[in-house]
């Protein structure tokens, strides 16, 4: 059994989701177009096309039960050459996570 489902957090406007650099950096979702993600399998594979090359990272947080635990080691980050970037992201645990990806 799965066990009982955590409620989704109660967040401000805006909180996830594009914010407004996205779009000065010409970043473009190739995914997951819906900040809140479900994942039954455990992982997710989150890709974003560029118009110019851009360093990129994420973070990975778990945020249930009262945590905020780092597992950002569960992140396969992929460039490509034609300027788009995956994110094969596994999530250990079931539970909430938040993933953040900084350009």
């Amino acid at each position: 059994t799965k066990g009982p489902v955590e409620p989704l957090p109660t967040l401000p406007p805006g909180y996830l989701g594009p914010q407004p650099s996205f779009k000065s950096l010409e970043l473009s979702l190739m995914s997951h177009f819906d900040p809140y993600i479900q994942s039954d399998g455990g992982e997710l594979k989150v890709g974003f096309s560029m118009q110019q090359p851009l360093r990129m990272t994420s973070q990975l947080i778990y945020a249930s039960g009262g945590q905020s635990t780092d597992m950002s080691d569960y992140i396969l980050q992929q460039g490509t050459s034609d300027n788009k970037v995956f994110f094969q992201v596994k999530l250990p645990k079931m539970g909430l996570y938040k993933f953040q990806v900084y350009g």
